[in-house]
């Protein structure tokens, strides 16, 4: 949907960076941090909150307007 289906997160000492598909755009997503694509997973209960969690707080997400969280990817 936002062009960024290759897209990697880098680590910083704050935190994820995320991916920019604009410049004014910043993405995250669960399937930047998966080794394969190929392969299936199910993330969901605690495990899905704490990422979600964490997508909110440990990434650099510098000056917001907006914040969406999309729970039904399929990646989530």
């Amino acid at each position: 949907m936002m062009g960024v289906e290759d897209g990697k997160m880098s680590s910083s000492g704050s935190g994820f960076s995320p991916v920019y598909p604009e410049p004014n755009l910043a993405v995250v997503s669960i399937g930047f941090l998966l080794e394969s694509k190929e392969k299936a997973v199910i993330w969901r209960g605690a495990r899905k909150s704490a990422l979600i969690q964490e997508f909110i707080t440990k990434v650099d997400w510098n000056k917001l307007d907006f914040l969406i969280v999309d729970g039904e990817s399929p990646f989530c």
